[in-house]
């Protein structure tokens, strides 16, 4: 934990999940008391939230530190960024969050918002994105919220519900050079899942989402690039 801020305050609300086990996932938290600084959370060294809405933090942080078990009952829980637009869904590679600061604020203007939990849920068998309450509730953290400048204007986030899956963008390869097929589609997915399938159905029906849903490899090259893929 680092900055400045409500350090100690932090430190108390998570004493309950104290354990003298080794954590399987390594976070850094940055507070500010600068309005125009952001909050920024760190995974494994990567910014994965970067923000000056201390509400939207506070829901980050739940949706992080509660956000690491097995999905709810029927979910494939896998590796990606989930962006809501108009309603629908589109699973970006997990590889955008490294350029988080460069690509979220073009999108976020082009009426883009970036999922902030860990992981993408995903109900194989209607296609839809699942995007759910944090199990650790964000009002957890209210008394660290409250202690924080607020913000000229809120973060819009993706509210909780289902979101149909408009398109699934894989990391591009340079060693790559035929398209994908929905064997490699299912293949990707599968290998960066999270827990185990919980039935013999879910792997028909997430090549049967592929049957209808565009996927392929996506460079991550400009903002621009990218908001034309979410939104053409």
């Amino acid at each position: 934990m680092r900055g400045e801020g409500p350090r100690d305050r932090f430190l108390r609300a998570l004493e309950p999940w104290r354990t003298d086990r080794i954590a399987n996932h390594n976070y850094s938290v940055w507070f500010s008391e600068d309005r125009r600084r952001f909050q920024r959370l760190q995974w494994g060294g990567c910014t994965v939230v970067r923000t000056r809405d201390p509400e939207r933090f506070g829901r980050a942080l739940a949706l992080h530190i509660g956000g690491h078990g097995a999905p709810s009952s029927g979910l494939l829980r896998t590796d990606g960024v989930v962006a809501v637009h108009d309603g629908q869904a589109t699973v970006l590679p997990a590889a955008l969050r490294p350029s988080i600061d460069r690509f979220e604020r073009p999108l976020r203007d082009g009426g883009v918002m970036l999922h902030d939990a860990p992981w993408v849920d995903l109900d194989p068998y209607r296609a839809e994105v699942v995007v759910e309450p944090p199990r650790l509730p964000a009002a957890w953290f209210d008394d660290i919220v409250s202690r924080l400048p607020p913000p000229r204007r809120p973060d819009p986030v993706p509210g909780p519900g289902r979101y149909r899956l408009a398109a699934w963008h894989f990391p591009s390869s340079i060693r790559a050079q035929r398209p994908m097929s929905k064997a490699d589609a299912v293949a990707a997915v599968l290998s960066a899942m999270v827990s185990s399938l919980s039935d013999d159905g879910q792997l028909r029906a997430l090549g049967a989402t592929f049957e209808r849903t565009p996927f392929g490899r996506l460079p991550l090259r400009t903002p621009r690039e990218l908001l034309d893929q979410i939104t053409p």
